[in-house]
């Protein structure tokens, strides 16, 4: 075997030890956080499918799933159509801005509005911390440069305004907002529309770092 050829295998095996333990975090995470929900819910009564419903009300969710889903992808080498488009360096990357705006928000803004414990301290940390560093650790050291351009933002941005509309479609049926910035109820939705476009610009400006980073691989 030549010296580039042995290279390139240890390249791989990295890649996927790093997925495999990465993915692993996500959806230890991802259960924990849903045991969490169901347990409450029980104590207080109330069925499971409500739970999973309020479980996936999140983007903190939404950006985890695609992340450890991306992260099983490459650690398994899937092959599939959907494995092949979820893992292209333009959707990683894309991912990548999603988790990176979940752990800022919650780090600057939510984490000042309660103080989790025990297994929610936990998957908290995993879900806000541990997967979005280790996923932007990923991309940086094993994703191929994504080559995206500036409009690449606006393909991105699709999946947290497809969240919004969403949440606000669920909130204005059951009353149900999963983040208080957002929460029609109180704020109304002039407030809300404003604090949506602050976080469509907040990602908007990590993905624009993120494609300046991108072009650094090249």
């Amino acid at each position: 075997m030549s010296e580039r050829a042995l290279r390139q295998q240890r390249h791989a095996q990295r890649l996927r030890l790093f997925a495999a333990s990465a993915a692993l975090l996500g959806w230890l995470g991802l259960g924990l956080q849903l045991w969490v929900v169901l347990q409450t819910r029980h104590a207080a009564g109330l069925g499971a499918l409500g739970g999973l419903i309020n479980f996936l009300g999140y983007f903190t969710i939404w950006s985890n799933l695609l992340a450890s889903i991306a992260l099983s992808c490459q650690a398994l080498q899937a092959q599939s159509r959907f494995a092949l488009a979820l893992t292209r360096p333009g959707a990683m990357t894309g991912i990548a801005c999603c988790v990176a705006l979940v752990g800022l928000t919650y780090h600057a803004v939510l984490s000042r509005f309660w103080n989790p414990a025990g297994t929610q301290l936990l998957a908290d940390n995993l879900l806000h911390s541990a997967v979005p560093a280790l996923f932007l650790i990923f991309w940086w050291l094993f994703v191929a440069p994504a080559r995206a351009g500036w409009r690449s933002v606006l393909h991105w941005a699709l999946l947290p305004a497809a969240y919004l509309i969403v949440a606000l479609l669920r909130g204005a049926v059951d009353g149900f907002y999963a983040y208080p910035f957002i929460d029609a109820i109180r704020l109304g939705y002039g407030r809300v529309f404003v604090n949506a476009a602050a976080a469509l610009s907040v990602f908007s400006c990590i993905g624009a770092v993120l494609i300046l980073l991108d072009k650094r691989k090249r």
